[in-house]
Parts: C-alpha cells; structure tokens; sequence
C-alpha cells in the first residue's frame, strides 16, 4: 500500500514517486504492473487512477471517523 499511496499522493509522477520510494524507475514500473495484475485497476491511466485515488481516501475518512466515534463512545 505505500507505493500506491505515494503514487497517489504524488499525482503519478513516476519519477518523484521513484525518487520518494528510493526505488529505480523499473522497479516502480513493476509494481504498477503488479498492482494492476492484481486488482485490475491501472493506475497509469487518470480516470483510474483518480478513482482510487478517491476510495482510498473516503475509506480513510470513514475509518477514522469510526475511530472517534469508538473513542467518544468509551469516554460516554
């Protein structure tokens, strides 16, 4: 997950994503593939990549909001 999120938050740019990674371009474009292999989504592509992009974030959010709610819950 830390290569697509820095992928992602980096607005795929490969080279700075390579660079944050400290990975060789070829290695970042490996696991794209891989991911793509795996989920079948493409994150070279921006409609793609932008979905994602945008589901991992709201999970984020919902996740986090769960935990505040949780915590809120025990201090009640």
């Amino acid at each position: 997950m830390i290569t697509t999120h820095t992928f992602l938050d980096l607005g795929g740019d490969v080279p700075a994503a390579a660079d944050a990674l400290h990975l060789h371009r070829t290695t970042l474009y490996y696991r794209l593939d891989r991911i793509k292999a795996l989920t079948g989504v493409d994150l070279r592509t921006d409609p793609e990549r932008h979905d994602l992009d945008l589901a991992l974030r709201l999970a984020a959010f919902r996740k986090a909001d769960k935990a505040e709610r949780a915590a809120k819950a025990t201090i009640a």
